[in-house]
């Protein structure tokens, strides 16, 4: 009678132990795959983190990055002002 009680107790323990094993080995498995698939998906659509909002970044085009290191750029060469409203 004891045997079988040893029995059932090891089968239960291995069984709740692979159990365990399992869902830990299968959640880190899971966490690096869905990294590698963020990854991938960033580097293919060219995504850029989101900036704070009122920050504002101005891009130069390949023509105004030649003209930017020299001190001598026409008012055309520097682009033109932009006259805004503010909206409330």
């Amino acid at each position: 009678m004891v045997t079988i009680i040893k029995f059932v107790l090891w089968v239960l323990l291995l069984y709740y132990g692979f159990r365990l094993l399992g869902q830990l080995l299968f959640k880190g498995a899971i966490s690096r795959l869905q990294k590698a698939a963020e990854e991938q998906y960033r580097r293919q659509s060219g995504y850029e983190p989101e900036r704070p909002v009122g920050d504002i970044r101005i891009e130069k085009n390949g023509s105004q990055q030649q003209h930017s290191g020299s001190k001598n750029t026409t008012v055309a060469e520097q682009g033109e002002y932009v006259d805004y409203e503010e909206v409330k």
